[in-house]
């Protein structure tokens, strides 16, 4: 069975915490009283975190072991500014170096031999710069 990486890059007001729910962190309650989601509206993962309500339909999926969540996954020395972030995940260098070739188009470029022209999709109104190959 072939494996199937799927990327899902939200962009605009998507908030991780209300994505991804902390919901027995006791933080999370008393740091987002107004826009927290009610521990009763979770699909809980495990005995920390749940899911969105919304996010129902991926719950099959985690449930038979087919999809996973990376959480907190960041850089060194971040500069706190959200678009050279962007450029940073997209691109996969340490914080202080910049590249135009994205980390799927590396992977691309060295693994794929050009003959499947649905090995990567993108949806959505612009390429993302990690699909940048050279």
């Amino acid at each position: 069975m072939s494996r199937i990486l799927v990327l899902v890059e939200l962009k605009g007001g998507n908030d991780g915490l209300n994505t991804v729910v902390p919901y027995a962190d006791p933080n999370y309650r008393e740091l987002r009283p107004g826009i927290g989601v009610p521990r009763e509206r979770v699909l809980p993962l495990d005995e920390k975190v749940g899911l969105h309500e919304k996010l129902q339909p991926l719950m099959e999926a985690w449930q038979a072991g087919d999809l996973a969540i990376l959480q907190g996954v960041g850089y060194p020395y971040p500069n706190r500014s959200h678009f050279r972030s962007t450029d940073i995940w997209q691109t996969g260098p340490d914080s202080i170096k910049f590249d135009r070739h994205g980390w799927l188009g590396r992977y691309f470029d060295s693994c794929c031999n050009g003959d499947d022209p649905a090995v990567a999709v993108s949806v959505g109104r612009e390429t993302p710069l990690a699909f940048s190959a050279s």
